[in-house]
């Protein structure tokens, strides 16, 4: 509709629920989302429509009639309120961010304020396995919030034809998580007949290449002299290699251990090599100080090796 402000102008104003909300028989998003409510209600002091939701089976069988039974429609629907925001940022912000040429001009969109926002979620709990209680989203952590989007991903778009583009998803993983992942985003991504998927993974973690051919695998090594990007297949097979392998042979880390830990074995080498020491006593400060490692045995075994020809040049 068109109002006329004090200076005489007459810009245009869009009524965003009368396009979004339609009859009892619309498909159209508020009027889907209302059906599926536990509770819905208009506030009318701050002008905000309030859709509250206890999830159980009857719910989710709200939402599978109202949403064609498509998780990725109930998302979508979820998307274009949530980008309705971006209707609150002024005109001349987005002018400018649109003319911008920095690096930066992602940030030039603020977050706006609770009372601001035309679309927000306010309040989710949600049960997680072998927790008693009901959990709130900002309790997860780092990998938990990055393991459940990466595979929600991709069993939203699990029936369709998509390529999946994943950075480093497996950054905030522990140990288990890392060398479990390509098998649950294999079980997200069955493949059917009429769709696939293609993804895409970038990592700095051995675990993911052990479970990947090598016809599945690029490196990529950029030379420090010239800056110039060289991408390989591994001249090996991955599929099923050992991390202390790959990270040698593909990340080019000869060593199995931290650098704290490999500065104090070389102090410990220097020291057998320097000849003044008791070998005896040496490997035992070597077992007291360090952990098991391919490392600390060629160390020991150096140790002995020259204490079995120190005696034969003595017998002979």
């Amino acid at each position: 509709m068109r109002e006329t402000d004090e200076q005489g102008r007459s810009p245009y104003r869009l009524n965003l629920m009368q396009l979004l909300e339609g009859d009892e028989k619309s498909s159209l998003v508020v009027s889907a989302l209302k059906r599926c409510a536990t509770l819905h209600y208009v506030d009318e002091t701050t002008d905000t429509l309030v859709l509250d939701y206890w999830v159980n089976d009857e719910t989710k069988q709200a939402f599978r009639e109202n949403f064609d039974g498509s998780p990725l429609a109930l998302f979508q629907a979820f998307q274009v309120l949530l980008t309705l925001n971006l209707y609150a940022v002024s005109d001349a912000l987005k002018a400018d961010l649109y003319r911008s040429t920095s690096h930066y001009a992602s940030e030039t969109v603020p977050t706006l304020a609770s009372d601001q926002r035309i679309m927000r979620f306010k309040f989710v709990r949600f049960s997680k396995q072998g927790v008693a209680q009901s959990m709130m989203l900002k309790e997860l952590s780092d990998g938990e919030h990055q393991l459940l989007h990466s595979l929600g991903l991709c069993l939203l778009f699990r029936e369709t034809n998509s390529l999946l583009l994943l950075d480093e998803p497996e950054t905030h993983f522990n140990p288990d998580w890392r060398a479990n992942f390509i098998t649950r985003l294999r079980q997200c991504l069955p493949g059917t007949a009429n769709v696939a998927q293609e993804m895409l993974v970038t990592t700095h973690t051995p675990f993911l290449i052990s479970d990947s051919k090598p016809d599945k695998v690029l490196v990529f090594v950029k030379d420090k002299a010239s800056g110039a990007v060289s991408i390989s297949h591994p001249d090996y097979n991955t599929l099923g290699a050992s991390i202390n392998k790959i990270t040698m042979n593909t990340f080019g880390k000869r060593e199995t251990i931290g650098g704290h830990a490999q500065a104090l074995l070389e102090a410990l080498r220097a020291r057998f090599e320097h000849g003044a020491e008791d070998k005896e006593a040496l490997i035992t400060e070597i077992h007291q100080q360090l952990g098991d490692s391919v490392e600390k045995v060629l160390l020991i075994k150096a140790i002995l090796d020259s204490d079995q020809q120190g005696n034969g040049e003595a017998q002979a």
